[in-house]
């Protein structure tokens, strides 16, 4: 017996090896890729270059009532470093960045309101790849207007090729065109959800320039928002893992026709047509069966009554529940003056017996002094000294006994008003419960009045026409699930085999990024770090100082430092193994506010310098407030300066 041989499915075309997995002939594999768009991208192009070569923008500035114009020019046409530097914030170098962003992007990414309406007009031109890109605009009401020109970086006297644009959107689609195009960029296929529905879409051009800047806003190793789906799409198309392209497209597909799918089940109820044509039997039986209809009359009538005993216990806990409350108030009253009587008689008490130490020594009219036989007696006979009236002298015990039994009553009164405020509750708690009985009596009653005796028929009847009517469209449903169930099956073997083909090289390919990587941040100051791992979802795990650390668990310098050495990482590996596709464009806004020391920082700017320059192909821009002093090795035209109380435009 001849054992079946083994097939290598990396080792066989890619349609071929889809066709095995799917269990379909090729020809309908093929089919189904022209059908959706499908690519097999097995070799991504090289890296293309992109660098600014000159940023210009003009326009007026509106302070404190008062116009002023102003005008901004800066030749930078070297892969090198370049700075913007000022010694207080608000003097303009983040701008600098975000004009150069805006006109590449083709929409503004990050500039205040205030700074966009005083710019009229921007012109910056861009060295991409073979070609010079000219992009100049008018901005009227916060609307841009202009044009796109290219032209061969080596015939700078042919005529260049023009886009028009009257507005935003124009200006982004010509933007989106010329770069995708000239840089050999795809839109990354995904899918977005809407509602109920998913849709195929690409993430465009202005999604590749997130990978371009790192600011305040960013929080991923590349681009702009760590966790996202286009933070991963993003890492794997700039290290120009194979196959990516053909993964994406593939998913995407796959997840609208599920979506789909799942649309048309809905419309069904969710039901097989099996499903469908046994529920309208079980209904056209239902409407013919008298006993239902009787059954359910009779439901209705015990629910009836249910509902009038209900509401009269809900009217019989409320008066009870308002005369506990009556009693309540009762006790508290009572308990009050019983307080009242017992403060009254202890102090009746000590009045008595303060004014009986009294002794007065002379008379309160005429001032005469007391003769000393009318003081004793007093005390003898208990007549007063002044007037001779008789003093009563109250007997201690029986004022003791009186304020005891004050005190007693008191006790039994607040011992009233607590079981007074427990019955309270407790009335409150069965009118509550009492009320809730009556609303399910109420549901139960509502809907065996609209679904018992002759509404049950009218429900079933309406039922029984909503089934036919389904029933009519569901072979249709039938057929197209079919078909999409066919489709599904070969785009789910395509994300399968092109997820496969990518798994067998990533790792070799991630692996010479993470050394890269590890060695730039050594020189960038993160001398502790002992591995890095850089993995195809965007995540990156950290071992320094003998523990693991995710991107997320790094200090805000750190992170920055890392950002920056994934772009010259991928430059570099692009220059020297022909894998990688960024193309070498950095903009650093602000590094000074990722929480750097400024020993930290001035170490990591002098060795940017170095790594720059060892790394042909990049082209850095980094704006800060700081010291100008920390780029004193810089070219005096690859440094822009603003000192204190200054303004860079």
């Amino acid at each position: 017996m001849n054992d079946v041989p083994v097939v290598d499915l990396a080792a066989v075309p890619f349609a071929d090896a889809v066709a095995v997995r799917s269990k379909r002939e090729v020809a309908d594999v093929i089919s189904v890729f022209d059908k959706h768009g499908i690519v097999a991208s097995p070799s991504p192009p090289p890296a293309k270059s992109l660098r600014i070569n000159r940023i210009s923008f003009s326009g007026v500035k509106m302070i404190n009532g008062k116009s002023d114009a102003f005008e901004f020019s800066w030749d930078v046409s070297e892969s090198e470093l370049f700075a913007v530097v000022s010694a207080e914030n608000f003097r303009g170098k983040s701008t600098i960045l975000q004009v150069a962003l805006w006109a590449l992007r083709g929409e503004i990414k990050n500039l205040t309101t205030t700074v966009e309406n005083w710019i009229q007009h921007v012109d910056v031109e861009f060295a991409a790849d073979q070609r010079v890109i000219r992009v100049e605009f008018l901005i009227a009401d916060g609307v841009e207007s202009g044009t796109v020109s290219v032209r061969s970086a080596q015939a700078a006297t042919d005529q260049p090729q023009v886009h028009a644009f009257a507005d935003g959107a124009q200006f982004k689609r010509a933007m989106e065109e010329v770069m995708l195009e000239t840089l050999a960029l795809e839109p990354i296929p995904t899918s977005r959800k809407t509602g109920d529905k998913t849709s195929a879409y690409n993430d465009g051009w202005a999604s590749y320039t997130g990978a371009f800047l790192t600011d305040s806003q960013s929080d991923a190793i590349i681009g702009q928002s760590i966790g996202t789906d286009l933070t991963q799409r993003l890492l794997q198309v700039f290290v120009g893992l194979p196959w990516a392209r053909t993964l994406f497209q593939s998913r995407a597909r796959k997840r609208v026709i599920e979506a789909e799918i799942q649309q048309r089940k809905r419309k069904l109820g969710g039901h097989s047509l099996d499903d469908l044509e046994a529920e309208l039997q079980s209904i056209k039986r239902q409407i013919e069966d008298e006993a239902l209809r009787s059954e359910a009359a009779a439901r209705l009538l015990l629910s009836q009554q249910g509902y009038d005993n209900a509401a009269q216990d809900v009217r019989e806990a409320l008066i009870a529940w308002q005369s506990s409350r009556q009693e309540a108030e009762v006790a508290r009253l009572g308990r009050l003056n019983a307080d009242k009587l017992v403060r009254e008689m202890e102090e009746e008490r000590a009045a008595a017996a303060f004014f009986g130490r009294l002794s007065p020594k002379s008379c309160p009219r005429c001032s005469a002094k007391i003769s000393k036989d009318r003081v004793e007696r007093e005390i003898s006979d208990h007549s007063c000294s002044v007037c001779f009236e008789a003093v009563e002298v109250p007997k201690e015990e029986i004022i003791q006994a009186e304020i005891a039994l004050a005190k007693r009553r008191l006790v039994d009164a607040k011992a009233i008003e607590a079981d007074a405020n427990i019955f309270v509750l407790s009335r409150e708690q069965q009118h509550k419960a009492a009320r809730t009985l009556l609303n399910e009596a109420g549901e139960l009653l509502n809907r065996l009045a609209s679904s018992g005796t002759a509404g049950d028929l009218q429900a079933l009847e309406r039922r029984r026409e909503r089934l036919e009517g389904m029933l009519e469209v569901a072979n249709g449903v039938v057929n197209a699930d079919t078909s999409d169930h066919d489709d599904l099956a070969v785009l789910q073997a395509s994300e399968e085999e092109a997820l496969a083909r990518i798994q067998d090289t990533a790792k070799q390919v991630f692996g010479r990024v993470s050394d890269e990587v590890k060695r730039i941040v050594e020189r960038l100051g993160m001398r502790d770090v002992e591995t890095i791992e850089l993995k195809r979802n965007a995540n990156v795990t950290i071992t320094k100082g003998g523990s693991v650390s995710s991107f997320g668990g790094l200090a805000a310098g750190e992170q920055l430092r890392l950002r920056i050495a994934t772009v010259i990482a991928l430059v570099r590996i692009a220059r020297d193994h022909g894998v990688g596709r960024h193309p070498g464009l950095l903009l650093i806004d602000s590094p000074g506010n990722e929480e750097l020391a400024n020993s930290v920082l001035i170490e990591m700017l002098a060795e940017l310098k170095d790594v720059v320059a060892d790394t042909p192909g990049v082209q850095m821009f980094v704006a800060m407030r700081g010291d100008p002093n920390l780029f004193s090795e810089l070219p005096r035209h690859r440094l822009k300066i603003a000192g204190a109380g200054e303004y860079l435009w």
